[in-house]
């Protein structure tokens, strides 16, 4: 795997969830293609191989390697500058891989259900967020996209016909709401009950009796999900529309 940007020369350091993400991903490449993602650092493009390494940069295009400290400056411990290339292309140099972990929002009432949900999503390596009401809930929507968002109507108090935040994702633009994974819980629903969740306008319901098997229920909805949506979300994204 690529250790350093072929731009700017900055250590490229990806968690275990993302580097299980970027070789699954180049695992399915097809000859000819490559993967692509920005440097954290410099906000430039990288190409990735199926290998792993790195496409299209001829070694004389490859930046000089950063002057090495003097051994007075090691002696006093002297820090370098800060590698301030990012400036150029106007980002923040926090921005790239972060963005790409996906966000888990649950409403859901504190306890044993609540813990499962949370873990069953952090085994997927999705970062759950708690919200504390609806309204926060909402108001973070505009401005947050959050890749799964799990309901319990009892957190809110109402039925779910006359609930504020199920209408809220009801009315969502559709092409946000094809993009978020939403999911029903509570003991009223049937597990996994795809007639349910249609009419409900959700992408899976479970009975919260299930909580146990949450991990082996989020694996099946999770691929039927992709297996659906997959193509039709890829398209939006490559065509900036997502």
């Amino acid at each position: 795997m690529l250790a350093n940007c072929v731009h700017c020369q900055a250590s490229l350091q990806f968690t275990e969830a993302q580097l299980a993400k970027i070789e699954a991903a180049l695992a399915k490449l097809q000859p000819g293609k490559h993967l692509r993602f920005n440097c954290p650092h410099c906000s430039q493009a990288i190409d990735l191989l199926a290998d792993g390494s790195a496409a299209g940069v001829p070694e004389e295009a490859a930046p000089a390697a950063p002057p090495a400290r003097s051994t007075a400056d090691r002696n006093l411990g002297k820090p370098m500058p800060p590698d301030t290339g990012w400036l150029a292309g106007g980002h923040s140099e926090k921005s790239g891989m972060a963005e790409d972990i996906p966000l888990a929002l649950i409403l859901v009432e504190s306890g044993a259900l609540k813990t499962a949900i949370a873990e069953a999503f952090v085994a997927k390596s999705y970062r759950p967020v708690f919200a504390k009401s609806v309204e926060r809930a909402m108001g973070s929507m505009r401005f947050v996209r959050y890749a799964a968002v799990v309901f319990q109507p009892e957190f809110e108090g109402k039925p779910l016909n006359e609930s504020l935040f199920h209408n809220h994702m009801r009315e969502m633009e559709m092409m946000h709401r094809r993009a978020t994974f939403y999911v029903l819980v509570g003991p009223q629903f049937q597990t996994l009950y795809d007639l349910e969740a249609l009419t409900c306008s959700a992408n899976l319901v479970v009975n919260e009796k299930d909580a146990p098997h949450l991990g082996a229920i989020l694996n099946k909805s999770l691929q039927d999900y992709q297996d659906l949506f997959g193509p039709f979300l890829a398209v939006l994204k490559e065509h900036g529309k997502l």
